[in-house]
């Protein structure tokens, strides 16, 4: 009976989750595309498009002051929540999608020469992989492949297998959206300082799930989106090291 007062608890900071389709209550099982979105989170846009709305960082009056506020609370918060060394590593994006292709246009222009090597894997989302291959295209930089197991997991044994000097950089996720399988991304990470290699870890699928500390990780780069968590569409998030983001 507790379990059911739960779960009906839930359901009730969903306003969408009262609809009925066919006259049956829906149950919405597609959360690693986007989460539905809970009262609380709507109730604050609208509290924002209704009392503040302005821009922020771009006036000089109380109601641009106050969105300052709000927004830089906003970046320290998300800098709490992923345990960053600072909130000025958190850089807003529209979603992960946009993080992804802005760090491999960065890194590709930056830092990679004609025969460096991009390491993903096959049971990547195309925004961590695509982005890559058109960045690298002019360079000459080559996108490989870490094997997976038979299952379609991610190995330190495969990776390894994979690894030579010419590897700049590693582009994962820390959990498939293919498959859902977490990879060792600390253990890689590891591997990778040892080595001067460069590591963007995909979070979309996993921030909402595990406890994500990027320090702890000793990754470069984390991305993630708000929609997956139940947040606003068109909010993500870019963490880099800031030393690189400089």
């Amino acid at each position: 009976m507790d379990i059911e007062k739960n779960i009906e608890k839930i359901r009730a900071d969903f306003p969408i989750l009262k609809r009925t389709m066919s006259n049956y209550p829906v149950d919405y099982l597609d959360n690693c595309a986007t989460t539905l979105k809970p009262r609380q989170m709507i109730d604050t846009v609208v509290n924002y498009y209704t009392y503040l709305g302005a821009n922020a960082h771009r006036g000089d009056y109380e109601m641009s002051a106050q969105v300052d506020f709000h927004y830089e609370e906003a970046r320290k918060r998300t800098a709490q929540f992923i345990h960053a060394a600072s909130e000025k590593e958190i850089v807003f994006t529209s979603g992960s999608t946009e993080s992804l292709n802005i760090l491999a246009m960065a890194i590709t222009n930056q830092k990679l020469q004609e025969g460096d090597v991009v390491l993903s894997t096959q049971s990547e989302h195309a925004s961590s992989v695509l982005p890559w291959l058109e960045a690298g295209e002019s360079k000459g930089v080559e996108v490989r492949f870490i094997p997976l197991t038979p299952e379609g997991k991610v190995t330190v044994e495969n990776f390894l297998s994979v690894l030579d000097e010419k590897v700049k950089v590693v582009a994962i996720a820390q959990v498939s959206n293919v498959l859902g399988y977490e990879a060792p991304v600390k253990e890689i990470a590891r591997i990778c300082r040892e080595k001067g290699i460069l590591t963007v870890i995909d979070g979309a699928q996993s921030v909402a799930h595990l406890p994500v500390d990027v320090q702890d990780l000793d990754i470069d780069f984390f991305v993630f989106s708000a929609h997956k968590m139940c947040g606003p569409t068109g909010i993500g998030v870019l963490w880099g090291r800031f030393a690189l983001l400089e």
